[in-house]
């Protein structure tokens, strides 16, 4: 929601390592009968189930490139692949 527009933009250029995403934005977090959270300021919510998980290696990427420029700290992501459990959407 465009209202919500500064909230995005401050979890997606901080880290949860480092802030409370939650405390810092003040959403509000609700309970999938699944027991997985997601927030009620949300315009769709796709809840999944995880199926693998992963760390990313520095050895496994095409371009040494990307490393430098996403990942200068060698912090890699931990990637993830998921089933689609069900789709939430607020109007």
């Amino acid at each position: 929601k465009p209202e919500h527009k500064s909230i995005l933009s401050f979890c997606g250029s901080h880290s949860g390592r480092d802030f409370d995403k939650i405390k810092e934005t003040g959403l509000t977090t609700l309970f999938h009968h699944t027991g997985t959270p997601y927030y009620q300021e949300a315009k769709t919510v796709i809840i999944c189930k995880k199926h693998f998980a992963t760390t990313m290696k520095e050895t496994e990427f095409l371009s040494q490139e990307v490393v430098e420029r996403c990942y200068p700290k060698k912090d890699f992501h931990k990637m993830y692949i998921g089933g689609i459990v069900d789709v939430l959407v607020n109007n």
